[in-house]
């Protein structure tokens, strides 16, 4: 396999370049089709795990915000809805939290997947090419003949001025 940054050639189990250290992680993914599923849940694991923390904290904002107001009204705060409150959003939040982290580690274990390098390897037997003959100029030709563009420009005539 080679590396995309460096062009240097690694073997297809290595999980970073040897000469550069590009890891291979993302490339393995990409090669076996799987970088669109897991795009897809670290997208969806985000939005999950956004909207649990907006939802625990509006929660825990009018839990606050009644415990005040019922202070200032009441002169003594209500610490039931203020309670309530809390236990709503940790019912609501909560999950939506849970789940939006195990869906970014679940998509990240997929960009990260140890056995991707397996599947890449061939099941059968690897063909071999044949040994391609030396042609080198040297070997067949040691005389080196000039250029086919070699001294073109010195007999080539100065252009016409255009009156």
């Amino acid at each position: 396999m080679y590396c995309p940054r460096c062009s240097a050639t690694n073997n297809p189990d290595q999980k970073f370049c040897r000469q550069c250290g590009l890891p291979f992680a993302a490339i393995h993914v990409a090669l076996n089709g799987d970088y669109d599923a897991a795009i897809d849940k670290m997208k969806k694991g985000e939005s999950a795990l956004s909207g649990g923390v907006l939802t625990l904290c509006i929660f825990i904002a009018v839990a606050i915000a009644s415990a005040l107001l019922s202070s200032f009204i009441d002169h003594t705060p209500n610490y039931v809805t203020a309670l309530i409150n809390i236990v709503l959003g940790l019912v609501f939040g909560l999950p939506s939290i849970f789940i939006g982290l195990r869906r970014i580690r679940n998509s990240k274990s997929l960009l990260e997947h140890p056995d991707a390098t397996a599947r890449l390897q061939p099941e059968g037997p690897a063909m071999q090419l044949p040994k391609a003959p030396i042609t080198g100029r040297s070997i067949s030709d040691p005389q080196f003949r000039d250029s086919v563009t070699e001294h073109t420009t010195l007999e080539l005539e100065p252009p016409e001025q255009v009156r």
